[in-house]
């Protein structure tokens, strides 16, 4: 009767990161929406986030300093994120004279400069600089194939020009090399149509103009062999004209090696996307294979024993995504479907920035105002409530009961989890670093401020439990936690459905690592040569990701007399063995910081040196006077994320197919939300995060409107599957494609030289 007379869908989200919140935020987002929903968010432990949560250490000593769990960056392509949080900020009303981070504007800013390191002879640094797009994140950008095609090999030709002008070693050793093509390219533009002026030396750019309009009439006319096998041969002979004449004459040419690792990489995968008939059959067709074994087929020179000797941008990739089985960097590995689609919606589809960094930590700016959103919407949310077990009915149709571990009494009944903390002036909604124990029954005491709420279900031992009942208590509930988390507590479940036993069993995640590190002197000041407002990545493991944080010290409060001037944030993965024999994991990172900065911080920071012209200067590490040496690196901040809560979700080859679609009714009360999830993305990160949270409220509500949801069936453009919109039964694959003509066009980069006639072939 009482659910009759409500006429509400009673939701129980399990879990608070950001899939979570998407889930709940979409429920609610129209005042229609809210009145047909009541929903009730279980958390364990006092904040929300999840691998994003973060926390204020407030410490008088640690200067209200943010402790995240690692380094988090947003991608300009995080379309679906980016709404969320734009139409998030839009409902907080902050004051802008009175409240900090009022708008999402002021909660994001741009990056725009990538440094990379190319493993040469030696380390060398590479910075890159992404131009603006006139659009703001939170919009699909349309994309096609020939848009892309051009702007790779538009990048290629000004970055050869740029070389030849500016260095005279490299503009001998183009004038000094064979003519590119000779009369195969001739033949080729006058095939397309292009005028050609000189028919001696036709160069880069008439071999690129052919190659697009070789591409797009392959598109176009669903793949005609002969385009696609001069395609395939233009784009080979000029990678093997690049090492042949360029690379090979120039090995200690640091540029000129980062160039021709980028051609090498580039062009195998333009050369397989068409081979292979992507654009048609869509790239779920190669997701059972390793990006780098990919690659190999179509003539890239992979090396699988040393994957640090890559081209930076394949290791970019896997050290993007954390992509390496059980932590060790000699073993990366991600579906290469996934993985292409991955890079390309990163560097072709991104609005406004390639990169937006927070200017608070990611629960200050992203989790914070979420919450307290959905609270003003109606949003109940049961902090220090952990899920115990997810039980099936009898029939192993619907989840019947979940087992509620309440961890700790709250004394007020219902907690209040922020803090208010400067920033620049104005106050900002925090999270704190550990819970607020004034509000805890029993909050003094010594066991209850050592209770691990966030990772033990009952770590009080009260032995207290709640049944919530489906009909009862729920009509539906979204499974919001990771599947690490999900083994422990979802066991009946997956003992009665074979499909999401293969989803648990077909899923994986890896430990990563973090540091955070407090300086006295600015990064220029320590000699950092390139802009600050920048990502440092693919350097040496496994901390091979750098960025200066240094904006935040406008919501951090130090006191003066420690001279805070740098905030530096790394990141990387760290080896399951090294952790499972470790008794304090959070020490094995400090080692391993410890060493990055004796051995290679040199590198980035030259005058860091130590005393006789080695090791590091630990005096520039803010800290306790009476630490000296590494004693220093006690006080800074380090975190192992060996938790099951915790762990990066990998999309390793040949698991994308197991992955659950949010809507995918394994019972029938029951919807998923999560990176873990199909969601488009597929990949760990909070797009794919909230992508997901957004299709598990369309499976309980119908809105949003998969149409509405960017992204959904792959980066416009480049499908995951075939047909428009992602759907079964689009265009015919030209089984020729794959045939014959790829096996007289790939095997290898000298046949493809062979086709244009170079010398050497």
């Amino acid at each position: 009767m009482e659910r009759e007379r409500s006429h509400r869908t009673r939701v129980a989200i399990l879990g608070g990161g950001p899939a979570a919140l998407a889930t709940a935020f979409e429920l609610t987002a129209t005042p229609a929406l809210q009145e047909k929903h009541e929903i009730t968010v279980y958390q364990p432990g006092h904040r929300l986030g999840g691998k994003c949560a973060s926390g204020r250490n407030r410490r008088r000593d640690r200067g209200m300093r943010i402790e995240e769990h690692g380094l988090h960056v947003w991608f300009g392509c995080y379309d679906n994120a980016f709404s969320v949080m734009r139409r998030c900020y839009a409902a907080l009303h902050r004051d802008k004279r009175t409240q900090a981070l009022p708008t999402w504007g002021s909660a994001f800013k741009r990056c725009d400069h990538v440094a990379v390191w190319d493993r040469g002879v030696d380390w060398e640094r590479h910075v890159l600089t992404f131009p603006q797009t006139p659009f703001d994140p939170g919009t699909e950008r349309e994309r096609a194939f020939v848009d892309v095609l051009g702007e790779v090999l538009g990048w290629i030709e000004r970055r050869i020009r740029a070389l030849e002008a500016q260095d005279d070693e490299v503009a001998a050793a183009i004038e000094s090399a064979p003519p590119l093509g000779g009369d195969r390219l001739h033949a080729a533009c006058r095939d397309v149509g292009i005028d050609v002026e000189r028919t001696d030396y036709l160069g880069v750019h008439y071999l690129f103009e052919a190659a697009g309009r070789l591409a797009e009439r392959h598109v176009a006319d669903a793949g005609a062999p002969g385009d696609l096998q001069t395609y395939t041969g233009l784009l080979g002979g000029f990678n093997a004209w690049v090492r042949e004449h360029l690379a090979d004459p120039l090995p200690e040419h640091a540029d000129i090696q980062f160039l021709a690792g980028t051609v090498d990489v580039v062009m195998a995968a333009l050369t397989g996307i068409l081979v292979d008939g992507l654009l048609v059959r869509g790239f779920d067709a190669i997701n059972h294979l390793d990006l780098g074994v990919w690659l190999a087929r179509h003539g890239a020179e992979v090396d699988l024993e040393r994957p640090d000797r890559n081209s930076v941008f394949l290791r970019g990739v896997y050290d993007g995504s954390f992509a390496f089985v059980d932590g060790d960097p000699n073993r990366p590995n991600m579906a290469a479907g996934r993985a292409l689609q991955g890079a390309i919606r990163c560097l072709f589809h991104y609005n406004g920035s390639v990169l937006w960094r927070m200017q608070a930590g990611m629960g200050d700016a992203v989790i914070a105002p979420l919450y307290e959103v959905l609270r003003a919407r109606g949003v109940r949310f049961a902090f220090f409530h952990a899920v115990e077990e997810v039980r099936p009915t009898p029939d192993g149709a619907r989840v019947g009961e979940i087992a509620i571990v309440p961890q700790v009494e709250v004394r007020d009944g219902e907690y209040e989890p922020l803090i208010s903390v400067d920033h620049d002036g104005k106050p900002l909604p925090c999270w704190p670093s550990e819970p607020c124990y004034e509000q805890l029954v029993g909050g003094r005491s010594s066991k209850v401020r050592a209770a691990d709420f966030e990772h033990v279900v009952d770590p009080l031992k009260r032995g207290e439990r709640i049944t919530l009942v489906a009909d009862r208590d729920f009509d539906v509930a979204v499974l919001a936690v990771p599947p690490p988390v999900q083994e422990e507590v979802c066991d009946p479940l997956r003992k009665v459905n074979q499909r999401y036993a293969a989803m648990l069993a077909g899923s994986a995640t890896v430990i990563t690592q973090a540091a955070q590190l407090w300086l006295d002197r600015t990064p220029a000041e320590l000699g950092q040569e390139w802009d600050s407002n920048s990502l440092m990545s693919m350097f040496v493991e496994p901390l091979d990701t750098y960025c200066d944080m240094s904006h935040l010290l406008a919501g951090e409060q130090w006191p003066a007399r420690l001279d805070v001037r740098h905030v530096a944030y790394f990141c990387g993965v760290i080896p399951h063995e090294e952790v499972a024999a470790a008794t304090d994991p959070e020490a094995n990172a400090r080692t391993h910081t410890r060493m990055l900065l004796e051995n290679h911080a040199h590198r980035f920071w030259p005058n860091t040196v130590g005393g006789r012209g080695r090791g590091f200067d630990w005096t520039r590490l803010v800290g306790p006077a009476a630490d000296a040496g590494t004693a220093r690196l006690k006080s800074q901040y380090f975190r192992v994320n060996h938790q099951p809560s915790e762990r990066y979700v990998l999309t390793l080859a040949d698991s994308v197919e197991s992955r659950l679609w949010p809507k995918e009714r394994c019972f029938d009360n029951l919807v998923f939300a999560g990176d873990w999830t199909r969601n488009g993305f597929d990949a760990g990160c909070v797009e794919a995060a909230m992508s997901s949270g957004m299709l598990a409220a369309n499976a309980i509500s119908g809105f949003p409107a998969e149409s509405a949801i960017a992204g959904l069936h792959g980066p416009s453009g480049f499908p995951n599957r075939p047909g428009a919109g992602g759907q079964e039964g689009g265009a015919p694959f030209p089984l020729r494609c794959a045939g014959r003509v790829a096996g007289e066009v790939v095997s290898g980069w000298r046949t493809a030289a062979r086709l244009l006639g170079l010398p050497g072939a």
